[in-house]
């Protein structure tokens, strides 16, 4: 499932759980028997996903990019909420 969702990301330019679904229909996955899981299973399955594995794969993925363009990794996830502490 992961490589599936790092193939959606890159081709779709895009993260969110809820598209990807629609993405899995039209595209060839590496999934098992090409199965397309939920965005619910999705959400569940990164949520797994411990912090320390999340920081050093965005490092890795990261000092091979161009270091002259800069690099977001951000969340996504859909709430209503006020980013009261964010400081630039």
């Amino acid at each position: 499932m992961f490589l599936a969702l790092v193939t959606y990301s890159i081709i779709e330019e895009d993260n969110r759980a809820q598209h990807y679904p629609a993405y899995a229909y039209s595209h060839p996955l590496f999934s098992e028997e090409m199965r397309i899981y939920s965005d619910s299973i999705v959400s569940e399955f990164l949520s797994s996903i411990d912090e320390s594995t999340s920081v050093m794969f965005q490092n890795d993925w990261n000092a091979e990019r161009n270091q002259r363009e800069v690099y977001f990794s951000y969340d996504s996830t859909s709430k209503i909420c006020e980013a009261g502490d964010l400081r630039i």
